[in-house]
């Protein structure tokens, strides 16, 4: 019955497509096993399917973004039409569609008018195969494999044959990106131990305050910044420490919005501030008896960004340092 009828498997029927399935897993092995840096890892990959499936042209893309973008990550073969780190949202092009539908796609002459911002190529493609890198029942990227006019098209155990490489591929991919996660929290908890040494046994407030933005700096990628207190009467600055600011340049960033959020809401906002700055990040702090400080830095919008947990977790030792000052 209909009902309990499994999907086709991926094998394929040509015995000669066997041979280039196994060749394929083999020298996917072999450069997971490698040394190489994930990019040349990648590109060795691709040159691998290209060579197999007797392709002209092939390129991999990743998604990056949440999930909302695909990146092309490397390419043979191909022209400069489409340049190493383009994106295209999910759901555009052949190779945006197969990644928000999941399914694998075998193309003739492709009409442009079916792709949202197909972008045509300079030779006229006679066959393609486009299937999802596909790890744990989710796709991550889109191998593509092209075949110019005037060469024998692409068939079904081609199509096979290269998900079944693309899959092998997928599953390299993501332990690398997971290694390349676990080294990159690993360093920046060691940035954040180093960057919060000697807050609480720092009881003068001056010198707090200078750890205060050492540590910001260091955790931001930042060269400039302030760390200060406010009088709980005025609201003015009491007391602070700056580094590559003046007071008037100080005076307008206490007064933007996304620094009084900060300090109102004792958290951290990252905003552009103007062209001379660049982008900035405020860090509210609060001592447990109500008095208000912020510590802001011109940081690496990247760097920032991808430590936004840290810095939060900065912020909230910087109040704990502060507060323990303050009683002292």
């Amino acid at each position: 019955m209909a009902l309990f009828a499994r999907p086709r498997p991926l094998i394929p029927d040509d015995p000669d497509r066997w041979r280039s399935a196994l060749e394929a897993a083999l020298r996917v092995s072999e450069i997971a096993s490698s040394a190489a840096p994930l990019a040349d890892a990648i590109d060795g990959m691709l040159r691998t399917a290209v060579r197999l499936l007797g392709a002209q042209q092939g390129s991999l893309m990743l998604l990056k973004d949440g999930g909302r973008l695909l990146e092309l990550v490397a390419s043979c073969g191909r022209s400069d039409e489409i340049p190493s780190g383009s994106v295209i949202p999910v759901g555009e092009s052949v190779a945006g569609r197969v990644i928000a539908t999941g399914h694998p796609l075998k193309l003739g002459k492709i009409d442009t008018d079916a792709f949202v911002n197909y972008v045509p190529k300079t030779r006229q493609i006679a066959s393609s195969v486009v299937v999802p890198l596909r790890v744990h029942g989710r796709s991550i990227g889109v191998l593509n494999l092209s075949i110019f006019e005037g060469h024998p098209e692409f068939t079904e155990d081609d199509m096979r044959v290269a998900q079944m490489f693309a899959n092998q591929v997928a599953g390299v991919i993501y332990r690398a990106q997971m290694h390349e996660r676990a080294e990159q929290r690993s360093s920046d908890l060691m940035a954040l131990v180093e960057s919060s040494k000697g807050l609480v046994g720092t009881l003068e407030m001056d010198a707090l305050l200078q750890k205060l933005l050492d540590g910001g700096t260091r955790l931001t990628g930042a060269k400039s910044g302030f760390a200060c207190i406010f009088d709980p009467d005025t609201g003015s600055i009491a007391r602070g420490v700056f580094r590559e600011m003046d007071k008037n340049l100080i005076a307008r960033v206490v007064g933007h919005e996304e620094t009084r959020r900060a300090v109102d809401m004792i958290d951290l906002s990252v905003f552009d501030f103007d062209a001379e700055l660049g982008t900035l990040v405020a860090l509210g702090i609060r001592t447990p008896h109500g008095s208000r400080g912020v510590l802001v830095t011109a940081a690496d919008r990247k760097l920032a960004e991808d430590r936004i947990d840290l810095l939060r977790a900065f912020g909230q030792q910087c109040s704990t340092a502060a507060g323990a000052a303050e009683l002292h």
